[in-house]
């Protein structure tokens, strides 16, 4: 981009961040569509865009397949090599990070697995820190996809112990790879320390709401109930997983 391309684009993006305030949907939409008018670079506007438009899946991805597309092509090549692994510290790059993982979201429901994991595992190696929180999902959709070496990796590298969802997922690998040996009762026994619901709602004693929840602290029913909407998937998928949970709640 020239400097005056920059301009634009920064007056787009200061446009996209009042749409926060905008009362009605109608008018979000109407505020994406100036700014992508005002810059053709503007992947916010985009994502914006695909999360308020009335749509199917595919025309969300084509949306958020543009975010990305222009996302990406605000970054110069000397700046892709400059914050390597540091993606986040580069302000330029955030709306390209945010419309990758977006997308990554919404190949997930399309049923194109695969393709999402690689998205954000690509996320991970451009900013190491991940100021996104996507190792978690990451972890997730590895177990899912029965790529364990990744997910194992990935736990490695983070070491996210206090998160229920980190420990009981550590847990679940552990029984994977090999069954309710030592290791893995040792693990589920430090994620039972992390929070004490989980295991009651994995075992079905314990309803799990389907009310909204903005936040969560560490060690609350509000975590376990985030933790298990997203992974009981992955625990009923697991031969013995669920019966070797019950065996601890007795």
């Amino acid at each position: 981009m020239n400097e005056q391309e920059r301009k634009q684009l920064a007056t787009a993006q200061n446009l996209v961040s009042t749409l926060t305030k905008a009362d009605s949907q109608a008018d979000r939409i109407e505020l994406a569509n100036m700014a992508l008018k005002i810059s053709k670079h503007c992947a916010d506007a985009y994502i914006l865009l695909a999360q308020e438009k009335p749509h199917n899946l595919a025309a969300k991805l084509n949306l958020l397949e543009k975010a990305v597309a222009v996302g990406e092509s605000a970054i110069s090549v000397e700046d892709f090599r400059s914050y390597y692994g540091e993606f986040w510290g580069f302000l330029q790059a955030r709306p390209y990070m945010r419309a990758r993982a977006s997308l990554a979201d919404c190949l997930w429901e399309l049923g194109r697995r695969e393709q999402s994991l690689d998205h954000l595992v690509d996320i991970l190696t451009l900013n190491h820190q991940d100021d996104l929180g996507l190792r978690f999902i990451v972890v997730s959709r590895a177990i899912a996809l029965n790529r364990l070496e990744l997910a194992e990796k990935i736990l490695t590298a983070y070491q996210d112990t206090g998160f229920a969802d980190w420990a009981f997922n550590l847990a679940l690998v552990e029984f994977i790879g090999g069954g309710a040996g030592k290791q893995a009762a040792q693990a589920l026994d430090k994620a039972g320390q992390t929070n004490e619901f989980v295991m009651e709602m994995l075992a079905g004693r314990v309803e799990v709401s389907n009310a909204k929840i903005d936040g969560y602290k560490l060690g609350s029913k509000q975590e376990a109930i985030f933790y298990v909407r997203d992974n009981m998937e992955n625990w009923q998928s697991t031969p013995g997983a669920i019966d070797w949970i019950k065996t601890y709640i007795i």
